[in-house]
């Protein structure tokens, strides 16, 4: 079940990069990679979960274990999602000529 959901939260990660890659206007960018810290902050911890209880080491998962784990993840989505009123996350988000590509300049919270 672990595998399962970290499975779901990397395939969000790819499946919102790809979007975010497809989209044309800078609000839409933001948006899709909005969706994508989901998977990207939540895939990591998912991946350490499925670790442990893959090598049977399964006296480490609990529910405290849980909770502590995703407090940052969880905190890094808040700060992603609201991020035009405090630019912790993203300082500046440019759309580079002629490439459609998004240029993310990261801003204290990452850096």
């Amino acid at each position: 079940m672990n595998l399962i959901i970290f499975e779901l939260f990397a395939a969000l990660w790819a499946i919102s990069d790809g979007f975010e890659a497809a989209a044309t206007t800078l609000p839409l960018k933001l948006s899709w990679s909005h969706i994508s810290y989901i998977g990207i902050t939540n895939s990591a911890v998912m991946f350490l979960i499925f670790s442990l209880s893959y090598t049977r080491r399964t006296f480490f998962i609990n529910k405290n274990l849980f909770v502590l784990l995703f407090i940052v993840p969880g905190i890094t989505i808040i700060i992603a999602f609201t991020n035009s009123s405090h630019h912790l996350l993203w300082a500046d988000t440019l759309i580079a000529q002629g490439t459609n590509n998004s240029i993310y300049y990261y801003g204290p919270f990452v850096s």
